[in-house]
């Protein structure tokens, strides 16, 4: 029936599908399904009371869909058929202005245009399926910006949660900043179908004879799922599973993120790309890095021992409660595409109620995450908040997700350190020496291109705050945090 509606018609069912608000179907819909049934029915009674009944249940329908289930439906509204409002004349402006509502020369709009240019003409339907997302959620208060970002997956939600921090800077509203610091890594959780085929594939029947069931998914995103699964001897464990083609996703997700970023130059968003561009290849190095869970297996048994200590260090701040790290599962080999760890718990530490208990806990793991790099050389570069699990009933705090370790030399750290003092003396000279050193050793990386710091980067350190006292190389790691996205969580 899409096929048959015309221009207005089509605009029509989309305003509708975007927010039905528990009313009928507007007449131009209406009368387009009495048309549907009086083509193929030849008694008009019959027409009509087919009529009556896909209008109702087409309502019904519509009103209890959820953003994700408009996606297609929106999809077929904005491209099939004669008259595809992708092929108007004003495309995409129909789009952007007539349904999105953005304003003439807004930055979602300049944003938007710029990512629908970067897809390629032989994946135009892509840029249908961007636009009915956006579409989807455009009632949920959204300016487009954070979904833009969404669009590329894991590359995307790591750039988006660097923009978040550079681009306040530069002019980009606060709503939108707001948003893209809610950026999260969420994929759609693998079936239990897609759980066994892949055990199937890869385990030993050695292996495979260890497992009683897979119990349920604990957390998807966009590079792998955790299922929690239980043993024949009553344990349960967490089994991490590489998903399918998520390296094949990671590359083409950088290819699409070169091509967006000179539309975006086109669109006036310079300095802002300037951030994207400098941290571009490092972060599609570390998604490459978390695919090999062989990596994160190494490392597992080193912070154990770390975070014993941390429980005695940081007990004062810890309040009763202790880290604990998973440890592998013996019976199971270390794969780069699978890995059986112990099970640390799974609440967020998002959910502990605000008070000082959890400030105190805050505190010693952000001071607990600055240790691991100065005094040990190794640092988790990617430990949010959603990384830190807490089992109430136990006082613990389980530390996971290590595939994105990195280990530094004695001079690495040095160069850091007086980096990390030029930027609180706001001294532009020794954030660019150490910065290039710190580019150049290929260990660590904050944005510098070929070139040396890009002009955001620079506006940033003049923002510095007061110098700090003599020998504080600890207390200006406070500054690197608020330039660094992976501590904002904490």
């Amino acid at each position: 029936m899409t096929e048959k509606l015309t221009e207005e018609e089509r605009m029509t069912a989309i305003r509708y599908i975007m927010d039905p608000q528990g009313e009928e179907l507007p007449k131009a819909l209406a009368e387009a399904i009495k048309r549907a049934h009086q083509n193929v029915r030849k008694n008009k009674g019959d027409a009509e009371s087919e009529t009556f009944v896909t209008r109702h249940t087409l309502a019904a329908f519509v009103n209890d869909l959820t953003s994700e289930e408009r996606v297609p439906i929106l999809n077929l509204l904005l491209n099939k058929g004669g008259p595809s409002l992708m092929a108007h004349a004003d495309y995409p402006l129909n789009i952007t202005r007539g349904i999105l509502e953005y304003k003439e020369g807004s930055q979602e709009e300049k944003l938007l245009t710029a990512g629908l240019r970067s897809i390629p003409d032989e994946k135009d339907y892509q840029r249908s399926v961007v636009l009915a997302y956006l579409i989807s959620i455009s009632t949920e208060e959204q300016s487009g910006i954070k979904a833009i970002f969404e669009a590329f997956t894991a590359v995307g939600i790591k750039l988006g949660q660097i923009a978040s921090i550079f681009w306040q800077e530069n002019g980009i509203s606060q709503s939108a900043i707001d948003e893209l610091k809610e950026l999260k890594d969420h994929a759609r959780p693998l079936t239990l179908a897609e759980v066994y085929r892949l055990m199937d594939e890869t385990l030993t029947p050695e292996e495979a004879a260890h497992i009683k069931r897979p119990v349920k998914v604990l957390g998807s995103a966009s590079l792998r799922t955790a299922v929690l699964v239980e043993l024949t001897d009553g344990r349960e464990v967490v089994m991490l599973m590489q998903r399918p083609h998520a390296k094949e996703q990671i590359e083409s997700n950088l290819t699409r993120i070169e091509r967006l970023i000179p539309e975006l130059k086109k669109e006036g968003f310079s300095n802002e790309v300037d951030v994207i561009e400098a941290f571009t290849e490092p972060v599609g190095d570390k998604m490459r890095d978390e695919l090999r869970m062989s990596r994160e297996a190494a490392v597992l048994k080193q912070a154990k021992t770390f975070y014993e200590r941390m429980n005695e260090e940081l007990k004062e701040h810890l309040g009763g409660w202790r880290f604990v790290v998973p440890e592998l599962v013996d019976g199971f080999q270390v794969r780069d595409t699978m890995l059986f760890t112990t099970y640390v718990g799974q609440g967020s530490f998002h959910a502990l109620p605000e008070g000082p208990e959890k400030n105190g806990m805050g505190q010693a793991i952000v001071t607990a995450g600055i240790k691991t790099f100065f005094e040990e050389g190794f640092m988790n570069t990617d430990p949010h908040a959603g990384n830190y699990l807490v089992d109430g009933a136990a006082k613990m705090i389980g530390v996971i997700d290590w595939g994105q370790t990195e280990y530094f030399t004695e001079e690495d750290r040095y160069n850091l350190t007086q980096f990390l003092l030029g930027v609180a003396m706001q001294d532009s000279a020794m954030v660019l020496e150490y910065g290039g050193k710190m580019r150049n050793g290929g260990r660590l990386d904050s944005g510098f291109s070929a070139r040396g710091a890009s002009p955001p980067l620079l506006e940033l350190w003049k923002a510095g705050g007061d110098p700090p006292p003599a020998g504080a190389g600890m207390t200006s790691c406070k500054k690197y945090l608020q330039i660094m996205p992976i501590w904002r969580d904490g």
